[in-house]
């Protein structure tokens, strides 16, 4: 199978189950083999809002600040990462992240 039927599977998979973050995650490896770092983005940025584990915020959050440090869009991810300031489960997520 190739990278891009390999997407449209987790794709699939993900309409089937939308919280799954294990299958968020490797959509988000294939989107960044595939070089579509703004989709590897995307899926990362869900999970960052929406995880209920602080260690999938946690993991989704340290990829997403890699990946924004190479395409220089580090502003647009302070918008995802900052919420977890608010939120008291990931409030210490927040400030690993910072460091």
């Amino acid at each position: 199978m190739n990278l891009r039927g390999a997407a449209a599977s987790w794709r699939q998979a993900l309409l089937l189950d939308p919280r799954n973050h294990r299958i968020q995650f490797k959509l988000a490896s294939v989107y960044r083999d595939l070089g579509s770092t703004l989709r590897e983005e995307q899926v990362l940025s869900d999970i960052v809002r929406e995880a209920r584990e602080p260690a999938d915020a946690f993991k989704a959050g340290r990829r997403l600040l890699k990946v924004a440090t190479h395409t220089g869009r580090l502003e647009a991810t302070e918008s995802v990462i900052r919420p977890l300031v608010f939120n008291r489960r990931h409030k210490e997520i927040y400030l690993k992240l910072l460091i």
